[in-house]
């Protein structure tokens, strides 16, 4: 079929035997050509049209890639097609996994009265935010998926629009769900229904995108609002890495599937409709491949699932870094300090994260690597938690830091060390690049540091549902690097697009405690009542 503006955009119809009637259709858009998204297939046999489109500029369709930039606008083409097909009934829901879910959540970019409904699996709506953590750039993910993206030719030139947009440009805008280039979320009118993983690369923004929508159409439809679901498994994009962390029942969950289906074919009187809560939420408690046979004899807290219809309400719960690498409940009073040597050309591993590919290991890993590097600070509770604490919703870290550059990230992993002298395993972290996180920065124009001087910057370490269990010990480790899940900062002030251009500057990096300016880390503690077990959940 041809968009509007002329371009062939490569659409293939299934549907299905015998192929003589009418029937509702499920639309997924992929960059990667006709062999490797095939996730509509999965509804042809309940009797739905599955249509197969590849994006514009990629594979054999015609056009430039433009990062989902003008995939609202042809979905919609698409859509407008199809309703003179001979087998269209008047349905048609989108659907998406990865680059083909971010593609989806693009189709409210604009009004789109076709669609009936929407399935998001690992995607998100704020594309800034995901390319830019803190303003650090997750080279890692966006370099590497753009540079290799051979099906679409010009993902080599986005890449480095990418890079020559670090400040939020009015280039995101059409990448962006919300925000000050305009509230796309008014255009949301279907059900829908999203997966999102704890250790996925989108979980953040797939949350956020989630949230946004609920909160946008409860102001003027309710009814609408009430027709949304939100699932989260332990993995996401990380799911082939899933079965070596042993987490149970995972794989097998069928209902997020079966719900989708029930969607689509509006029947809402099923049981799970009953049974599953807008929230459906696997709680992780400690990762079974790292627990000792006495532990999973004992019994643990944590790995199954629950569901609600709102984040339950929780406590913020400061853990302080005071003196002697001691994190208490407790803030400390006597000025402490501890500082790091960051060298560029020695960057800090990224070891257990939030990733795509092997070149840093994804989900929850022992942190040994980066323990024992010198530009590594530590931080560890002294006595281990005595009874089960569970921590549901998003988690921050704040920093007094000051550094010897003029500009240097700050990277925060919340651990927890299993008993018996097991590992230390990340549980959630963030970063923040500090040019955009000074007093004078804002998110449309970075202001670098002065050397020597004191900042406070708020790390955001994205949400998580876990359970700390009696016997382990929780820790915080900070570092001035993630190498190669981020870029590695050269300290010289200069934007990502001509830092290579400047110098590679050591940087002496100091965090304070105490009198000298708190350093924090708030978990969102909630009581386990707030997260029970959902028995019925498949």
């Amino acid at each position: 079929m041809y968009a509007a503006d002329g371009t062939r955009l490569t659409t293939t119809l299934v549907i299905p035997y015998p192929c003589d009637g009418q029937y509702p259709a499920v639309i997924d858009r992929t960059p990667y050509g006709p062999t490797i998204d095939l996730l509509d297939l999965f509804y042809v046999p309940s009797g739905f049209t599955a249509i197969l489109q590849n994006q514009r500029g990629c594979f054999t369709s015609g056009g430039d890639y433009n990062f989902w930039k003008s995939d609202g606008t042809d979905a919609y083409d698409t859509m407008a097609w199809f309703t003179n097909h001979s087998t269209y009934n008047g349905e048609i829901f989108t659907n998406g996994a990865s680059a083909d879910g971010c593609s989806a959540l693009a189709d409210f970019t604009q009004p789109n009265p076709f669609i009936k409904g929407a399935n998001y699996i690992w995607a998100t709506a704020y594309g800034h935010e995901s390319a830019y953590w803190g303003g650090a750039y997750r080279e890692d993910l966006i370099s590497h998926w753009l540079l290799t993206l051979n099906t679409c030719p010009n993902s080599v030139n986005i890449e480095l629009e990418v890079r020559q947009n670090e400040a939020y440009t009015e280039w995101w805008a059409p990448l962006e769900a919300d925000g000050p280039y305009g509230n796309n979320l008014v255009n949301v009118n279907a059900p829908t229904i999203s997966q999102a993983g704890w250790h996925d690369i989108f979980l953040q923004g797939q949350i956020d995108s989630f949230d946004a929508t609920v909160a946008q159409v409860s102001q003027t439809d309710p009814a609408l609002a009430a027709k949304m679901w939100l699932w989260i498994i332990p993995g996401g994009h990380c799911t082939g890495d899933e079965g070596d962390f042993g987490y149970p029942r995972f794989e097998s969950l069928q209902d997020f599937p079966y719900m989708s289906t029930k969607m689509f074919k509006g029947e809402f009187d099923d049981p799970v409709f009953d049974y599953a809560g807008k929230y459906n939420f696997y709680v992780m408690g400690p990762v079974p491949f790292y627990m000792s046979d006495d532990e999973k004899a004992g019994g643990i807290t944590g790995n199954y699932w629950t569901s609600f219809e709102a984040w339950p309400e929780a406590t913020p719960t400061n853990w302080y870094l005071g003196p002697g690498g001691l994190a208490s409940l407790e803030a400390p009073t006597d000025p402490s300090s501890a500082s790091l040597t960051y060298d560029p050309t020695d960057p800090t591993p990224a070891t257990g994260a939030n990733t795509l590919y092997s070149s840093t290991p994804c989900g929850p890993r022992d942190q040994a690597p980066v323990l024992q590097r010198p530009d590594a600070l530590v931080w560890r509770a002294a006595e281990p938690f005595a009874e089960a604490t569970a921590v549901v919703g998003r988690v921050s870290a704040t920093l007094t830091v000051s550094s010897s550059a003029v500009d240097t990230d700050f990277y925060v992993v919340l651990t927890d060390t299993y008993p018996d002298g097991g590992p230390t395993v990340n549980v959630r972290y963030g970063g923040a690049k500090m040019r955009w996180n000074t007093p004078d920065a804002t998110p449309f124009v970075a202001a670098n540091m002065e050397p020597g001087a004191v900042y406070e910057v708020t790390v955001d370490m994205w949400s998580t549902a876990y359970v700390f269990n009696p016997g382990h010990t929780l820790g915080v480790i900070v570092t001035s690097a993630r190498h190669p899940e981020f870029s590695t900062n050269p300290n010289n002030g200069l934007p990502l697009a001509d830092q290579a251009d400047g110098p590679l500057v050591v940087a002496n990096n100091t965090v304070f405690g105490g009198a000298s300016g708190l350093s924090y880390v708030t978990l969102p503690v909630v009581p386990l009542s707030a997260i029970p077990l959902n028995p019925h959940i498949r």
